[in-house]
């Protein structure tokens, strides 16, 4: 519900940050997502937190580029799940691809750029970073296990931009 009222009200109030209505929704679903992280963080926030402490990214900003590259990782494992949430934010093709392709959209409309490099992350950080992220305590909830190895061609395809 969550990511649905994302769906709707994001794009609203970054269009409109006084429309008072539309960031009351996102405040619930801010809630709704800070509750979930019982679950666990995942890979976005293992790869956020290294970015931040060496380049000074900012956090949430970090995460939304980070995502695209971390949910096609984990595709494989949670096809189903996204799937799921197609169906129930009622996204064209209902699948795990409509997710990413929402998730890119979304992105481009409210101006979250598209690569780390963007954002001052880029490849002279990399042999840094991903043993952090490895360490990092977010990456125990992700559903698929990492390497260094996986966090080093995550950090370059997010820098990259290849999907």
């Amino acid at each position: 519900e969550g990511i649905r009222l994302v769906k709707e009200w994001l794009p609203v109030a970054v269009k409109d940050g006084r429309n008072v209505n539309a960031r009351a929704f996102m405040l619930a679903a801010s809630s709704m997502g800070a509750v979930s992280f019982q679950k666990g963080l995942g890979a976005m926030h293992s790869l956020s937190h290294p970015a931040s402490s060496l380049r000074g990214t900012h956090h949430g900003l970090t995460n939304a580029v980070v995502m695209p590259y971390v949910l096609s990782y984990n595709r494989s494992v949670v096809e189903e799940r996204l799937a799921a949430l197609a169906r129930y934010l009622n996204l064209p093709g209902q699948s795990a691809g409509s997710v990413l392709e929402w998730v890119l959209r979304l992105r481009e409309d409210i101006g979250i750029p598209h690569t780390l490099k963007e954002i001052g992350f880029d490849e002279d950080a990399v042999a840094d970073a991903a043993p952090m992220a490895l360490k990092d305590p977010s990456t125990e909830g992700n559903p698929r296990p990492l390497t260094v190895d996986d966090f080093v061609a995550l950090y370059r395809a997010s820098i990259s931009g290849a999907l």
